[in-house]
């Protein structure tokens, strides 16, 4: 089944409510956020799902969709080259 966001319905009411704020403080700061948000959600998990592979003695790059394995590398040559090294979830928390 193909996995698509839907807003739940506190979410439509809430943009609703703010959705002259945003345009006037301007829409893209909003969807930057929403985006760095996801952003850091997505490398969290994939480092969680890295880490446990790597536990089991597995690949480091799991049986997951190609696109979800080309953005983790993607993201993680980022990261080397913004001097954030990928990070294990339980390291970032402490």
């Amino acid at each position: 089944m193909p996995c698509t966001y839907e807003e739940f319905p506190h979410e439509k009411a809430a943009r609703a409510k703010k959705y002259q704020t945003r345009v006037k403080a301007g829409v893209k700061g909003h969807y930057k956020k929403e985006l760095d948000k996801l952003t850091r959600m997505l490398c969290g998990t994939l480092q969680a799902i890295e880490e446990a592979y790597a536990r089991e003695g597995g690949s480091s790059y799991p049986d997951l969709p190609k696109e979800v394995k080309e953005w983790m590398k993607l993201h993680k040559k980022q990261d080397a080259q913004r001097g954030e090294p990928w990070k294990s979830p339980d390291s970032a928390a402490s």
